[in-house]
């Protein structure tokens, strides 16, 4: 775990140096919750068929196939893995930034 910090901290420091921005935390972003997916004409179609035939729209459809569509349906609000070091990776990143921007 260490490795990573000092990774991160020497990648932040040399960006800042640099003048370059430092990137946002990809777990602080703010996302709309669409994005574009090309899927070929064959499986579109299969797709819609299938989501008509449950009287879903193919978004419902689709939505309810992703992985822990069972569970909340925003990434943001379940996290994208049950890790428990997780919170704290991103809180120790997330001071590194920080930390990183007011450096001389």
């Amino acid at each position: 775990m260490r490795g990573l910090v000092d990774v991160v901290a020497d990648t932040v420091a040399d960006l800042v140096s640099e003048g370059r921005a430092v990137p946002e935390p990809l777990s602080e972003r703010s996302y709309s919750g669409e994005f574009s997916l090309r899927v070929g004409e064959g499986r579109h179609r299969r797709l819609a068929i299938q989501a008509a035939e449950e009287r879903l729209s193919l978004n419902q459809f689709v939505v309810r196939r992703l992985p822990g569509a069972s569970q909340a349906t925003s990434w943001s609000s379940r996290g994208r893995s049950d890790d428990p070091r997780l919170p704290h990776i991103r809180c120790t990143l997330g001071r590194l930034v920080e930390l990183s921007r007011h450096r001389p």
